[in-house]
């Protein structure tokens, strides 16, 4: 039977994570490790003590999102798990999710699931995805959309690190993430690293989970994640120039500044956030900073 190390990163998260954890099915098959980036009060522990039978992984310091997942992978490679599975804290699965996305499996696959809003559940947030050269970024399909209309199959070349299965044998060929981001766009390079070996992804819609989305971070345009997405996807373009088109770096740097301009007129302090992302990528400035 395949063994599958549930790895769900926590910071400052206690609530969500523990709703996660418990629509997670029991199999003793599976284990459940919990990454706790340094939270605050002790939440590792208290996690611990609510669901004795989890794994947790206690980091000192907030090592990111790529740094935390390494970190779990480490630890499914030496206990010779088969899979891992990325799962987003603040998600809440389907109870046969994991066991519809071993189904969808195939060699040289990652397979991921239908994600949908948490406050909208017939709504979807990821059916699928793909990378965008032109623009540097890459794009979720079906946002927004009704999710009936995205029950097929698909193979696409992006998946979000909100869920993915991937087969640990593949991690031989990927290597691990990439730890300079932080967080954001890390998935998006580890796509990447997926095409240059000839990896694809599976959408199987029949695996559905809930999404939280932007719970963790403050909201979509708190300074946290203004800043980290801005400077990342600088860092992104620069990491894999072969891959993206020339205008990748061009789409990016204009729609940045016209967002500058935007946000300055409405004296919004967003516009700071966005400036120092830029100086920063100038400057090959990656990993944590002091915001």
């Amino acid at each position: 039977m395949n063994r599958i190390a549930i790895l769900i990163i926590n910071y400052n998260g206690y609530k969500d994570t523990c709703e996660c954890i418990e629509s997670i099915p029991k199999n003793d098959s599976n284990e459940i490790v919990v990454i706790d980036n340094a939270s605050k009060e002790k939440e590792g522990e208290k996690i611990k003590e609510r669901f004795p039978n989890i794994h947790l992984i206690q980091s000192n310091k907030n090592i990111g999102f790529a740094g935390a997942n390494n970190l779990g992978i480490k630890y499914a490679i030496n206990n010779k798990f088969d899979y891992v599975l990325l799962l987003n804290n603040d998600t809440i699965i389907e109870k046969d999710m994991i066991d519809e996305l071993i189904k969808g499996e195939e060699n040289d696959i990652i397979t991921v699931p239908k994600m949908c809003y948490y406050s909208n559940p017939s709504v979807i947030w990821y059916a699928g995805g793909y990378i965008d050269r032109f623009k540097g970024d890459a794009k979720h399909l079906g946002l927004n959309e009704i999710e009936k209309k995205h029950n097929k199959i698909k193979y696409c070349n992006f998946a979000t690190g909100c869920c993915m299965l991937i087969n640990l044998a593949l991690i031989k060929k990927i290597g691990y993430m990439n730890e300079e981001y932080f967080m954001y766009c890390e998935d998006v390079d580890y796509c990447i690293k997926m095409i240059e070996n000839n990896i694809k992804i599976k959408y199987v819609p029949t695996a559905k989970l809930l999404h939280k989305v932007s719970s963790s971070t403050g909201g979509e345009m708190s300074p946290f994640s203004t800043y980290y997405y801005t400077r990342n996807r600088f860092l992104l373009i620069k990491n894999h120039n072969e891959f993206f088109f020339k205008t990748a770096f061009l789409y990016t740097l204009l729609t940045r500044k016209l967002r500058i301009f935007i946000y300055r007129n409405k004296k919004n302090t967003i516009y700071k956030y966005i400036e120092k992302a830029i100086q920063d990528s100038n400057k090959n400035i990656s990993g944590k900073i002091n915001l």
